[in-house]
Formats: structure tokens, C-alpha cells, sequence
């Protein structure tokens, strides 16, 4: 009995000592923490998981939430949940979401409507018009039984049917075509006085077809297909029942992907089952608790990731299943809230599409990045989280050193050095002297192992320490202190130390003696090389890099420049070779070859040739994508990308691509400037600055879907329109009425990997035919949109540029104003048309009116008047005859009455003629001119030239147009008659465009303009050319004829 008793405390204690060693790693996980702070309705979550569409839904104590990337969308009694405690959450394969509660089960509606009381939702304005929404609530209740029961778990079979772990047993939901609900006890003969058993509260489905049903008292149940049920409990190797109500239930079921079948209950560990069950014999393969490394008995859920590893949440933490062939060695790596969990109570663990892990615990949501960060700290044996630089010696051993001391060594105030084993770090503490309490202020290149293994220490001198086999030892180790600027070495400041590959140290220092220092092995000696560089003076050197070549490149403070030393000579670059403003603080030589500069002011800068005379400096910026212009590190992985520090975190630049992705704490990376970077020789990247120091391991191409983007939201002028509570890729075509001309639109991209922010583009077909450039708003609006057909979309971006495969889109139809319709233009038509018609009849009425008019005047004038007139002219001809002796009655009473008679006849004439709308026409004025040109000079003996348009040129002419000038012809014929004593007279009358030219030139004797005064005649011929609105130009010289020009529009 006493062997008995020492052998189980010697087993206790090796479990102690194990989980000991387990939990000793506290290296930090990459992990972001979301709370009621960031929108949940509680901090406490019991369950996760994601859906097809990329959401991820969060069970919180107070209904669930869903969560796109940005904010969390809360559902609650409020909105239609039958109970606050909600259990489970189901898609189907269709689609559908189930949701377990402990009062029944409830069918989510997307396109239900809220209650009226949420009050983030303004569902009083939503317009249900053409929206496709129903009058159904946002969750539909369904129970089987009159009582309301309690739904613990979900499964969808390949069928289509919906298995219900319930208080009362287990279920089967069928769904009809018509979509009715038909609930199915299924009968698992549960043993009398064993009611208990009832309450089923896990299930899963086996490769092999079977049902497992985990019960609360810790019973299992497997279901065949044929309706078999076998029953496991205790006497099958189940661990042993506790007496309390909540110890024993079973919380976890799960088949990995070896087809082996693990049960987690409260408080009874994790059982790994047999390959052939059989109610005949025990089906537990092994039980694991603390003694393999579980950190608790009590599990409260399995997940097994897709690449295959499992994973159990514990009432003391997560836990990583490692299996080892070694009996002694843990089966399970834990971590907990010393590894940057909230809490050690893991509730459910789940994984989204981009493999990031999900942790359900007491003080919320928790992700845990896929290849994030890793971070370490003072329980990881550094000394503190003051990273001061990160390097490797020539046997690969990664270093680490910190500023001020180790935790725990406060009367030590010097560098840690720290050194990696490939978990945990050792320190060593330099031995130095007790009164040195000050170790100067530079970073990166600030503490030395030489090739030989020999250490360099900086402070207030330089200290030489020698080769230590560990690292501890250095404590103990007597340093040598350099003399490197004459007797007060011990008061100059170190700022930077380097060896060249000829083992020549370089040493700059700051503060009273500002210098650039090589300390020259072979011989020993110090060479001051401050004056040969030709940087101001007083001026830091910050870096030190040699490229493939052999070249020293020396980076310095403002105003200093690039150096490059080469054969013993130095050669200064400036900011006119091109070279960044401002500080150089880092310099990296890649594997290509090319420096890498990272500046304070200039952003990142890429010399690929630095062997050539002139350097050729690529520049990359904001512009091009950086976080910052002020770049404090540089590294690259072994793919040639680029990471960047910045004093927000870390940029990665694929020069393949040009893309730009951006890590922060979010993903790990400890906060504040990232000061130091290095790539050790394993490939891995580690990152230091003031507040820690992070691991990463690179993937050469990540596994990333491309993000989703759905319509969230859609208002018409103002006005909410019903859009799925998931968002849609596309929605049923609007038919706007004119004024509603003001839309804006909300939409959300999936799909984002940690710490990134995705951008959108958008484009309004109908309005543009190009995408928009990326921005990261997430509602555009349009206003005072034209009449049309419209069609939008929207697709989200990621930082590799790689877009949504598939836009959200809808059309939408702004209809024309009343006015614009075809309809009324066609009734305005018609109606101008009418009028237009009226009024041409009322003009061609008036016309006719006027021409009959005209035409009786005419003849009234020429019957009456005319003929009177004549009469008098023949019968006072008569008189005169008879009286006898012409020549002495030539001026009597009687001749006169004669001539004016013969004169009014012929006046009557033209008159006649003018009024008469027969006479409308070129054709007869042409004929009324060359009439009355051939009278007057052929009784003259002058010869006529008359030239006009024929008949084929014939004009409608106003009647105006036609009496003013013909009488302006007629006054012209007449003085060139009378006055010119010409003997030829030629008159040209043309069509020149719209208008009519009319020309009456003589060779007779002519006259002075500048001094004939006008008489009546040319007085009247220009008003009438005025009232024609054309011009009269009279060109005329004492002995060289006259010319008439006339020229008149013969539209009126």
C-alpha cells in the first residue's frame, strides 16, 4: 500500500512537472479581441461561426450577432428571437438559417421585417414597393410540441433534413415543398429510469453514415441508417459519471479526417474512440486529461482545422492536439491568457475561409491570425520588451538585446543580450562597470559579435568582451575597454558598431565627439575618417551595410547624405544624386544585390546598381502605396518582397506586382515604431520595437478567396428601400419617377485577411463607363440624375489588387417628366401642329383677302379711273385739234390737261401693276423693267444693254420689294435719260445668294458727288434702299458716266 501511495505521487508530480513545461511557452499570439466595446451585446460568447457568404455569427448571451468586418449587426428578442439564450446556428446547403434557442426553433427571414421597437431600424420609412420583401417576421418560430423546448444542436443531413438535439430527445425536421415543418421524435430507447438521458445536447455524422448523439449525463448514442440505435455509457469505457447535475455532459463530437471519432464532456476529458465500435466491448481508445498535457478535464468543444490539426477548448484554455511517439513528451500544446487570450475559458472554437481562428470565451470574440505575429516577451526570457536590435552571429544564432535590464535585475541598467534557442530566450547580462549608468541612445547596430565570437558592448566607451560559450557567462566575463579617441574613450558615446567582411570594425559615435571611427584589425589601430567623408559637421553616421561588391555604405543624419566607401575612398551622395531628405536610418542589401534606403522624410528608396559612378534611385512613397514617408527598418523575405517599418507598423512591397499590403497590431506585431528588422537564416522575419518583439513566417503565395461584396442598403430620395438583412449581389430593377432622382447606396466587401482595409470601386453605367478609383468609403450617392436607364456597380478590392469576382449590381429606371413623355410631346405636337396649321390658314386667308383686295383695286383703277383719265386725255386732244394751230396752243390749258392726263395714265399704270399680286414675281419685273428701259431710251437713240435672270431663275417677290425698286430703276433710267447725255446705258440684274444686285451704268457726261447737291430723286431712291433694308452706292465723275448699285434682301 505504501509503494502504492509513492508511485501515484510520483506520477502526479510528473503530470505537474509536464504541465508545467507546457505552459512555460508564453509566446503571443496574434490575436484581435472583440467585446460590447466593439458593438456585441455582451462580452461573453458561447459560440462562432461563419457562413457561406463570409459573416461570421457570434452567440453572446443576448440573441446573436453578425459581423461583416466592420460592425456587428445585433439580433434580439426585439427583432423576433423567441429566447435571449440562443444555442446554435445552422445554414443550409439552400441557404437557410436555423437558430436553436432555449424556447424553440426559429427559421431566419433576410427579408422579414424587425418589430417596430429596434431601434436601428427604420422600418416605418421602408418601402416595401417592388422590394420582393414579405409581410413574414424576421424569425419564424417553430416548436414541436406544445411546450416550448430546448434546441442545444443542429445538423443537416445529406438529405436535406434538419437532426435537433433538444431537452426532450432528438428530432427530425423535415422540410415540405410547400415548406412545412414536420418535427419526428426519433425513439433511442432510453432505459428506464434513465430520463436523464434525454437531454441531447451534441450530435455529428460519420463518414460511414452514422448518427452520434451526445446526451447531458455523458451517454452516447449512435443511430444507423436503418433506425438502429446503439447505446455507450460507462460499462463501454465512457469515464466515470459525476454525482453533480453539471459535470459529464458531452460538449464535443467530432470525426477527423482519419475517421477516428473524439467525444469531449465537462469534466471527464477528451476520449479518443476505438475504429469499430461495438456495444459488446469498451469503444475508448484512450482517455487525455492534464496528465497529457490538457490543461482541464472540463472540454467545452473540438474543431479540427483544414489542415488537419485538432483542436479542444477547455475550461483553462486552447489546446493543440501534437501527438508524440514518446510517452513522456506532452499530447497537447496549450495557450492561454499568458499567450494573449482574454481568458483561459474556451467555449467553441471555429475557423473562417481565410484559416483564421476563432475562439468563443467569456470576454468575447477572439481571431487568432493564420501566420500572424507571433509575439514574445519577459515570459519568453527576454529581459524586457525594449527591442534594441536583432541579429544572427556566423553559427546562425539568432540574438536579441534590449535596452535597460532584465526584469527582476533592477539594479542593472545596460544591455540584455538575449539569445534564442528556437523557443524560449536566454539572457546575458554584460559585466560592466557598476558607476556606467548611462549606454548612449542608439538603435540596431548598437551591440557586436565579431567572427571570432568576440563581443562589443557600447555605453560610455566601447567594451570588449571575449568569446563566451554561453551567453550567461558574460556576466562573469572581464571586458577590455577601447581606446578609440584617446584618453577619454571611456567618455565618448557610441552610437553604431559594424564588421566589414575584412573584420575591420566601423564605429560611430554621437553626442561631444561626433566621428566615424575604423578600428583596423591587422594592426590594431583606430583610423578617424570623419574629415574624408565631407559631411557637415556635428553630423551622425546612422548605418552601416556592405554590398556584394565589397563596398561600405555609411548612411548619416540630415544633411549628411549617402556614403559609399570604396579602395579607401569615400564618395558623399546628396540629395542633388538624388538621395531622400532628411535622416537615413536604415540601409539593406537585398539578395539581388540592391540597397535598400529608408529615410526619415523621403519614404523608401532602391538603388540596383551601387557599384555604378552615378546611382539611379528608385523612389516608392505614400504615392505608391506606403503607410509612411518615414521608413525605420527594412527586411525581405525569400521571395523578394519587401517589409517596411514604419511607426504604424510594418508594409510589405511585392515588386512583382507593385501591391502594398499593410500589418499592425492587428496582426501581432507589437505597437509603437518599428525600429529593427532581420531575416534570420531559417527564413523567419522578426520585427522589434519599444513594445515587443514578433516573429513571422512568410508564405510564398497566401490562400486567399477573393472578397465578396453585397448590397447592404438603398435609398431613393431618402427614403430606405427593404434590402436583405445579408446583403444582395443583385436586386430587382426600380422604376423611378422623375423627381426621384437621388439615389445612394450602401454595400460591404468579405473577405479581408487581418488588418487589411479593402477598397471599392463603383460605376453608374448610363452616367459613366469607367470604374471609379479605389477608396475605402462604403456608400456613394448620386443626385439630380437625368431621365434614363441606369445601371450600378460595385466590386471590392484587396491589397493584391485582387477584385470581387462578381459585382453587386442593380438597375434602375428614372422615367421622363410628364413633359418629356412621349404621349404629351406627341398631344404638344399635334397641338402646335393644329395651331401651327390654324394660323397658316388664318395668314394664307389673310393673303388671299389682301391679293383680292389688291386685284380689285387694280381693277377698279384701271376700269374706272384709268379709263376716265384717258377719256380726258382723248377728248382734250379733241378740243385742241379742232381749235386748230398746234404749235400756238402748245401751252394752253388744253395741252396741259393733256400731258398730265397721259402722265396719270401712265403713273395709274405702274400702280396698277405694283398692286397687282399676279405680278408677284421676278419675271414680271423684269419685264416691267426692260419695258420701260427700252421706252425711255430707245426714243433717245441710246443704245440698251439689259441683262437679268431668265425664267428657270424665276422669284416669289413681296410687294413691296417689287414697287420700291422698280421705282428706284424707274428714277435711275429717267436721270441717266435726261441729265447723262449718254449714248449707251447697260443695266444688270443678278440673284447673288439671298439677295438681289441691281447695276445702271452710263458713259455720259457724269457729275461731282462731293459737290452736286441731291435733289428729291436720289434723296427718295435711298429710302427706299433703306426701307429694303439694302445698300445704294452712286459712284459717279465729272466726264466718266454714272454708276447705280443696289443690292437688297428679297425675302420680306
Amino acid at each position: 500500500m505504501k509503494q502504492t501511495w509513492s508511485w501515484h505521487r510520483v506520477s502526479l508530480l510528473a503530470g505537474l512537472l509536464l504541465a508545467i513545461s507546457v505552459f512555460s511557452r508564453a509566446e503571443q499570439l496574434p490575436v484581435r479581441n472583440y467585446t460590447a466595446a466593439d458593438g456585441l451585446p455582451r462580452d461573453a460568447v458561447t459560440r462562432i461561426e461563419q457562413d457561406s457568404r463570409g459573416f461570421m455569427w457570434i452567440i453572446a448571451g443576448d440573441g446573436i450577432s453578425r459581423f461583416d468586418g466592420y460592425k456587428f449587426t445585433n439580433y434580439t428578442t426585439d427583432d423576433g428571437l423567441p429566447d435571449r439564450r440562443v444555442n446554435d446556428l445552422l445554414e443550409t446547403r439552400s441557404g437557410v438559417y436555423w437558430i436553436a434557442t432555449e424556447a424553440g426553433l426559429c427559421r431566419f427571414n433576410p427579408m422579414g421585417a424587425p418589430r417596430l421597437s429596434r431601434k436601428d431600424k427604420d422600418a416605418a420609412t421602408i418601402h416595401n414597393d417592388e422590394s420582393g420583401s414579405t409581410n413574414e417576421p424576421m424569425f419564424v418560430v417553430y416548436n414541436p410540441v406544445e411546450k416550448p423546448l430546448a434546441f442545444n444542436a443542429l445538423l443537416e443531413d445529406e438529405t436535406g433534413a434538419i437532426w435537433c438535439a433538444t431537452s426532450e430527445g432528438l428530432y427530425r425536421l423535415d422540410i415540405s415543398a410547400n415548406g412545412d415543418a414536420q418535427f419526428n421524435l426519433i425513439d433511442l430507447r432510453t432505459p428506464t429510469g434513465s430520463e436523464g438521458e434525454k437531454t441531447a445536447t451534441a450530435i455529428m455524422k460519420d463518414r460511414k453514415g452514422f448518427l452520434w448523439i451526445g446526451t447531458g449525463r455523458g451517454v452516447l448514442y449512435r443511430l444507423a441508417s436503418d433506425g438502429r440505435v446503439e447505446r455507450y455509457a460507462r460499462e463501454h469505457g465512457l469515464p466515470q459519471l459525476q454525482p453533480t447535475d453539471n459535470r459529464g455532459a458531452i460538449q464535443g463530437l467530432l470525426e477527423d479526417r482519419d475517421g477516428v471519432v473524439w467525444v469531449g464532456m465537462r469534466g471527464m476529458g477528451l476520449s479518443k474512440l476505438v475504429a469499430e465500435p461495438d456495444t459488446s466491448r469498451p469503444i475508448v481508445a484512450q482517455v487525455y486529461g492534464p496528465k497529457d498535457g490538457l490543461p482541464s478535464e472540463w472540454i467545452n468543444s473540438l474543431y479540427q482545422t483544414r489542415d488537419g490539426k485538432l483542436w479542444v477548448g477547455t475550461s483553462k484554455g486552447l489546446s493543440l492536439y501534437t501527438p508524440s511517439a514518446e510517452q513522456s513528451a506532452p499530447s497537447f500544446r496549450v495557450y492561454q491568457e499568458q499567450n494573449g487570450l482574454c481568458d483561459d475559458d474556451v467555449w467553441d472554437i471555429t475557423e473562417d475561409r481565410d484559416d483564421n481562428l476563432w475562439v468563443a470565451s467569456r470576454c468575447g470574440a477572439i481571431r487568432v491570425a493564420r501566420n500572424g505575429f507571433t509575439g514574445y516577451g519577459v515570459a519568453d526570457g527576454l529581459a524586457n520588451h525594449f527591442i534594441n536590435s536583432i541579429f544572427e552571429n556566423r553559427d546562425g544564432e539568432l540574438f536579441v538585446t534590449n535596452i535597460k535590464g532584465k526584469a527582476g535585475f533592477s539594479s542593472y541598467t545596460g544591455r540584455g543580450i538575449n539569445k534564442f534557442d528556437g523557443a524560449r530566450f536566454t539572457t546575458g547580462l554584460p559585466n560592466l562597470p557598476s558607476n556606467l549608468t548611462y549606454h548612449g541612445w542608439g538603435w540596431a547596430q548598437m551591440i557586436l559579435q565579431d567572427h571570432l565570437g568576440e563581443w562589443w558592448v557600447p555605453g560610455f566607451g566601447l567594451y570588449r568582451f571575449p568569446k563566451v560559450e554561453r551567453i550567461e557567462e558574460l556576466a562573469q566575463a572581464r571586458p577590455q575597454l577601447m581606446k578609440i579617441t584617446g584618453d577619454d574613450s571611456i567618455r565618448t558615446e557610441v552610437f553604431r558598431l559594424y564588421e566589414d567582411s575584412r573584420g575591420d570594425v566601423w564605429i560611430a559615435t554621437t553626442g561631444l565627439h561626433v566621428s566615424l571611427l575604423r578600428w583596423e584589425r591587422a594592426t590594431g589601430i583606430v583610423h578617424d575618417h570623419t574629415a574624408e567623408t565631407g559631411v557637415p559637421s556635428g553630423t551622425d553616421f546612422t548605418f552601416f551595410s556592405e554590398d556584394r561588391a565589397g563596398n561600405l555604405w555609411i548612411g548619416a543624419a540630415e544633411g549628411g547624405g549617402l556614403l559609399r566607401y570604396r579602395d579607401g575612398k569615400f564618395k558623399r551622395f546628396t540629395t542633388t544624386e538624388g538621395m531622400p531628405p532628411g535622416w537615413i536610418i536604415y540601409l539593406y542589401v537585398d539578395r539581388a544585390g540592391r540597397l535598400w534606403i529608408a529615410s526619415q522624410l523621403g519614404g523608401l528608396n532602391r538603388i540596383d546598381d551601387p557599384t555604378a559612378d552615378v546611382l539611379r534611385v528608385v523612389k516608392y512613397t505614400t504615392l505608391d502605396g506606403l503607410s509612411s514617408n518615414n521608413i525605420r527598418s527594412v527586411t525581405e523575405d525569400e521571395w523578394g518582397r519587401i517589409y517596411a517599418g514604419t511607426g504604424s507598423g510594418v508594409d510589405r512591397l511585392d515588386l512583382e506586382t507593385g501591391n502594398v499590403k499593410h500589418y499592425t497590431s492587428a496582426d501581432g506585431l507589437p505597437r509603437g515604431v518599428i525600429e529593427v528588422a532581420y531575416r534570420d537564416r531559417h527564413g523567419a522575419l522578426w520585427f522589434g520595437s519599444l513594445s515587443g518583439l514578433a516573429r513571422f513566417i512568410p508564405e510564398q503565395k497566401e490562400s486567399r478567396s477573393q472578397p465578396s461584396v453585397y448590397i447592404t442598403g438603398l435609398r431613393v430620395e431618402g427614403i430606405a428601400r427593404r434590402i436583405s438583412e445579408l446583403g444582395e449581389t443583385n436586386l430587382p430593377q426600380l422604376d423611378l419617377a422623375s423627381e426621384q432622382n437621388e439615389v445612394s447606396v450602401n454595400f460591404v466587401g468579405l473577405g479581408a485577411s487581418v488588418g487589411e482595409e479593402l477598397r471599392y470601386q463603383y460605376l453608374l453605367e448610363g452616367a459613366t463607363n469607367d470604374w471609379s478609383a479605389p477608396t475605402t468609403e462604403r456608400t456613394i450617392s448620386f443626385a439630380n440624375l437625368s431621365p434614363g436607364t441606369y445601371r450600378f456597380a460595385v466590386r471590392a478590392v484587396n491589397a493584391d489588387g485582387h477584385a470581387s469576382q462578381t459585382p453587386a449590381t442593380f438597375s434602375f429606371n428614372i422615367r421622363l417628366p410628364l413633359w418629356q413623355q412621349w404621349w404629351f410631346l406627341g398631344l404638344v405636337a399635334l397641338a402646335l401642329t393644329l395651331m401651327a396649321y390654324s394660323l397658316y390658314r388664318y395668314r394664307v386667308s389673310r393673303l388671299l383677302a389682301v391679293a383680292n383686295m389688291r386685284t380689285r383695286i387694280a381693277t377698279d383703277l384701271h376700269d374706272d379711273i384709268g379709263a376716265n383719265l384717258t377719256k380726258i386725255a382723248i377728248l382734250s386732244e379733241v378740243v385742241r385739234q379742232q381749235i386748230g394751230d398746234d404749235e400756238a396752243q402748245a401751252g394752253s390749258p388744253l395741252a396741259s390737261i393733256a400731258n398730265i392726263s397721259r402722265d396719270s395714265v401712265a403713273a395709274m399704270s405702274d400702280i396698277v401693276w405694283a398692286i397687282n399680286p399676279e405680278r408677284d414675281n421676278l419675271l414680271d419685273l423684269v419685264r416691267r423693267m426692260r419695258q420701260h428701259a427700252e421706252e425711255i431710251f430707245t426714243s433717245r437713240d441710246i443704245e440698251l444693254d439689259f441683262n437679268a435672270p431668265d425664267a428657270e431663275q424665276n422669284l416669289k417677290l413681296g410687294v413691296d420689294v417689287r414697287r420700291d425698286l422698280f421705282l428706284v430703276f424707274k428714277e435711275s433710267i429717267n436721270n441717266a435719260a435726261r441729265h447723262s447725255r449718254c449714248t449707251r446705258a447697260e443695266i444688270d440684274l443678278r440673284i447673288e445668294g439671298a439677295s438681289l444686285a441691281l447695276e445702271i451704268r452710263d458713259n455720259g457726261i457724269g457729275f461731282d458727288t462731293s459737290t452736286e447737291s441731291e435733289g428729291q430723286g436720289l434723296m427718295s431712291m435711298r429710302r427706299r434702299a433703306q426701307a429694303l433694308r439694302g445698300t445704294l452706292e452712286i459712284t459717279s465723275r465729272a466726264g466718266s458716266g454714272t454708276m447705280v448699285k443696289l443690292k437688297i434682301p428679297y425675302v420680306h
